[in-house]
C-alpha cells in the first residue's frame, strides 16, 4: 500500500441474493505516490454472512462474472 498516495474503496450497490448472502458492487480509486497517476476500477464481491457478520468474501472482476458464478453454482 506504500506505493499509493491515496486509496478509496466504495460500495455502490448491495443486493440480497440468498439467505445470508449479498452481492456487492464495488469501486476502487487509487493515486500513485510517485507518479500521481490515478487508476479506477469496478468489481463485485459476494459476501457470505454468519450471525450478521461477514464470514467470507469472494472477489469478482465484474457483476456479470459474479452473477454467472452464482447461476452456475460455482460458489458455495
Amino acid at each position: 500500500i506504500e506505493v499509493w498516495e491515496s486509496v478509496k474503496w466504495s460500495v455502490f450497490d448491495v443486493e440480497e441474493v440468498g439467505p445470508d448472502r449479498l452481492l456487492v458492487g464495488t469501486r476502487m480509486d487509487v493515486r500513485g505516490r510517485d507518479s500521481g497517476i490515478e487508476i479506477s476500477g469496478g468489481g463485485a464481491q459476494l459476501w457470505d454472512l454468519r450471525d450478521g457478520k461477514i464470514a467470507r468474501v469472494t472477489l469478482f472482476q465484474s457483476r456479470r462474472e459474479a452473477e454467472g458464478a452464482l447461476a452456475a453454482g460455482d460458489v458455495n
